[in-house]
């Protein structure tokens, strides 16, 4: 294969980007140790659209920083989305709510879902900084899921001419899947008295869908945005 000039440029530059890295890495000298573990807690919005207020994510992370420029990482994390009506299981209220409706909003207004997801990976971070004080880095994760989730299916309705609901046949549809996932991120740490952290971090849990990924094996995929507050402990 014979490069031209503007490839032996690319290149030229890539290989002097890549042995500074490790330059950096060989350098490194830090007043802190290297080693931490710390907790996330976060909101996790979900691409299907469903929320409440309640829904978390909170993760365990252990953390090694074992570069100037590299570190890397292992965790397991939970996310929880729940929007359906505390009155859902009592049969009366929710026939007394559903009839309430006028027409099409029957069907808006019963959008409900819930899902929850367990994940457990690894992750491995290019940070921009890395010094005692600051760790700033975008950072690629994988790993394996497991989820369970169900959703209100509104099947039929009929109304009268005024648009009161007079029936309506519903169901709830339930589901559990498992596979592959990766996560880009970004990632802020902040460290204090040389042992302490506080940071934030920006991610997109995603999957790789197969084909048993439909609504009946999952109604909710386990898709979701998430901004994280991090709270740990150098050791």
């Amino acid at each position: 294969m014979v490069l031209n000039n503007n490839s032996m440029k690319y290149l030229l530059l890539f290989s002097l980007l890549f042995l500074n890295t490790f330059i950096l890495s060989a350098q490194i000298d830090s007043k802190i140790n290297k080693q931490l573990i710390y907790v996330s807690l976060g909101k996790p919005i979900f691409t299907t659209g469903y929320s409440s207020k309640t829904d978390y994510c909170v993760s365990l992370n252990y953390q090694n920083r074992f570069s100037k420029s590299f570190a890397l990482e292992g965790f397991y994390t939970f996310a929880n989305s729940n929007n359906f009506p505390s009155f859902f299981d009592n049969p009366v209220e929710l026939d007394t709510y559903l009839r309430s409706q006028i027409d099409f909003d029957i069907f808006s207004n019963s959008l409900w879902a819930k899902i929850s997801v367990h994940s457990i990976g690894a992750k491995i971070h290019y940070a921009f900084i890395n010094n005692d004080k600051w760790f700033f880095s975008f950072n690629l994760s994988g790993g394996v899921f497991f989820s369970k989730s169900s959703d209100h299916l509104l099947e039929s309705w009929g109304t009268d001419s005024e648009g009161r609901i007079l029936r309506y046949t519903n169901s709830i549809r339930k589901g559990n899947i498992s596979g592959l996932f990766y996560e880009p991120s970004l990632q802020l740490q902040r460290t204090f008295r040389q042992q302490y952290l506080i940071g934030l971090k920006l991610g997109a849990h995603l999957i790789r869908e197969t084909d048993n990924m439909t609504v009946e094996n999952a109604p909710v995929l386990p898709i979701y945005y998430n901004l994280s507050l991090l709270l740990g402990k150098h050791f």
